[in-house]
């Protein structure tokens, strides 16, 4: 995956060039605005949930690709692949290209989650605001 200018959630254009570069000939599995904006709602409901003001998501980072099972290929799968970041009031895309899934058993393959293969990274800030959180509904004696 090549590391690109950031480009912010806003810049459609810009978002749809870096994508349709980075997914060359594919025409299955691959990425557009719609799929960013996607994973910006998914990563701002994961902040959410755990009780992350907005002031602590600077620095979150989420990356995913399309994931199949690749068993039943006898050669290696290409897919596309994003990461976001987010800045001090925006999301922005910070890398993107293609990714090669093979079948080695024992080569660490992506988590997969259904059809997607996500991975969420908290910054040290969120996970802080996350644990205050914690412990403040700890003191009210709300029970998980």
């Amino acid at each position: 995956m090549k590391l690109i200018k950031r480009i912010n959630i806003k810049d459609i254009k810009g978002i749809n060039d870096a994508l349709d570069s980075a997914n060359g000939r594919g025409r299955k599995r691959i990425m557009n605005h719609a799929t960013i904006v996607d994973m910006i709602d998914c990563m701002e409901t994961r902040l959410m949930s755990l009780s992350v003001p907005k002031k602590a998501w600077q620095g979150c980072m989420m990356s995913r690709s399309f994931h199949v099972s690749c068993n039943s290929y006898k050669y290696p799968y290409e897919t596309t692949a994003a990461t976001i970041e987010r800045g001090y009031d925006s999301w922005f895309l910070v890398s993107c290209g293609r990714d090669t899934i093979t079948t080695d058993p024992n080569e660490f393959i992506k988590e997969s989650y259904g059809i997607l293969s996500d991975r969420q990274y908290l910054s040290q800030k969120a996970i802080d605001a996350a644990h205050a959180a914690l412990e403040r509904e700890l003191k009210k004696g709300k029970r998980f």
